[in-house]
């Protein structure tokens, strides 16, 4: 018999022995429509993902021919900006090492979406942006809250949504409701974009008004109620906020006043204005509203750090 013959002969044979079972051809035949399927999804999942990385590195191509933005050599206000608006006195001395207010990303109008840095799209990514935004506090037309509020509309809405009409979509959902009511008209059409930002920030970001706001939060400061932790936080908050406010916006002649430093001094319970007077004695430099604030977090540290020590000791005795 030939090979030919033998190698024939033997698949007959088995056939011929399974025979008298047909389940064993079935459960054949459906192992291999499971197989298929599986290498279907396989191939169909492989397919997507390939796509995805073929869509994400075409952007970021074209992310990579648009033109950057130069970065300014200083930030650009009007002349009224630089007006300082401190009671104390008429002289206006501005830092120019710290940036007042950048509003370049919403003033520049011609071609202002080409120089947007954006990043690549991916949905995943952009709704954990989106998730991001949403944990934005409302924005309820107190001049205080403006700059952090415009500071993380940028990074976390302007830098990285794509589209003027996404970006005022989410924009009118982070104002309150007032807001809302009295841009309606403009927060529909998303060509009006950069102009309702540049509304909001003529009415709620102006330097002037914000410096004079922080000034009278300062000058009309409550005395610390007492040296308890809870006392001290408040009375460390109503201080710090005004001051790096006030930085902020450049306004460093108000940080040197030596008045307005005594003024908020003056706050002080007598045992805690002696340790002041102690401190400063200690500086090599003049003190300053900065150092008070410096000062003061260190004495609430302090002070938080031994009620914790104490509670502590307390529930420790209770166990006992």
């Amino acid at each position: 018999m030939s090979s030919t013959s033998r190698t024939h002969s033997r698949p007959r044979g088995r056939l011929s022995q399974g025979g008298s079972h047909p389940d064993a051809v079935t459960d054949i035949s459906q192992s291999a429509e499971r197989d298929d399927s599986r290498a279907d999804v396989a191939n169909l999942a492989n397919a997507v993902a390939s796509l995805t990385q073929q869509v994400a590195d075409l952007q970021a191509v074209v992310v990579a021919l648009k033109p950057h933005p130069e970065t300014p050599a200083s930030v650009k206000t009007t002349p009224e900006d630089v007006d300082r608006t401190s009671e104390l006195d008429d002289a206006p001395q501005l830092n120019h090492d710290h940036v007042v207010q950048d509003v370049s990303w919403f003033e520049e109008v011609a071609d202002s979406t080409s120089k947007t840095k954006a990043t690549p799209f991916v949905p995943n990514l952009w709704m954990q942006q989106i998730a991001s935004a949403s944990q934005m506090d409302i924005f309820d037309g107190d001049t205080r809250k403006w700059p952090t509020f415009i500071a993380n509309f940028r990074a976390l809405v302007h830098e990285t949504i794509r589209s003027d009409a996404q970006r005022m979509a989410v924009l009118g959902q982070l104002v309150s409701l007032r807001l809302r009511s009295g841009f309606s008209g403009l927060l529909a059409d998303p060509a009006m974009y950069r102009e309702v930002l540049r509304r909001l920030h003529k009415l709620y970001g102006d330097p002037k008004a914000l410096a004079k706001m922080n000034l009278h939060d300062l000058m009309s400061l409550p005395p610390l109620r007492s040296e308890q932790s809870s006392d001290l936080e408040a009375f460390f908050c109503k201080v710090s906020g005004p001051v790096s406010t006030m930085k902020l916006c450049g306004l460093v002649h108000d940080l040197h006043s030596s008045a307005l430093l005594e003024h908020t001094v003056s706050k002080f319970t007598q045992r805690l204005h002696e340790r002041w007077l102690c401190y400063g004695r200690g500086l090599s430099c003049a003190p300053t509203l900065e150092i008070f604030v410096e000062c003061l977090q260190t004495v609430l540290s302090e002070k938080m750090l031994m009620t914790g020590t104490m509670v502590n000791s307390r529930a420790a005795t209770a166990v006992k």
